[in-house]
């Protein structure tokens, strides 16, 4: 290398830009992760009908069920719904049972 020249180095993210990829990169599994819900709960027989009436997000890496569904049982398939698609985080199922 002769003086004076520049020598090009690989820039690791710091600071906002490293706040910002790792943003980016959870906000792409926890779409990934509700679109596999999503999946799941429209293959099965007994939920797909309710599919539509039950909004899915996610809170502080936690799975937020809300919506309403006609009975205890379909609300209950929803949580092994969410363990089906292969999510081990937290479940909060504020799901409604119509009367």
């Amino acid at each position: 290398m002769r003086k004076g020249d520049k020598v090009m180095a690989t820039q690791l993210p710091t600071g906002t830009d490293l706040r910002l990829k790792i943003d980016s990169e959870r906000r792409r599994s926890e779409r990934g992760a509700i679109e596999g819900i999503c999946g799941v709960i429209r293959s099965n027989e007994q939920l797909c009908e309710y599919a539509e009436a039950v909004h899915i997000s996610i809170e502080e890496r936690a799975v937020v069920l809300r919506g309403e569904v006609p009975s205890q049982s379909l609300k209950i398939m929803l949580v092994a719904a969410v363990r089906q698609a292969g999510i081990l985080w937290q479940i909060k199922n504020s799901v409604r049972v119509a009367a």
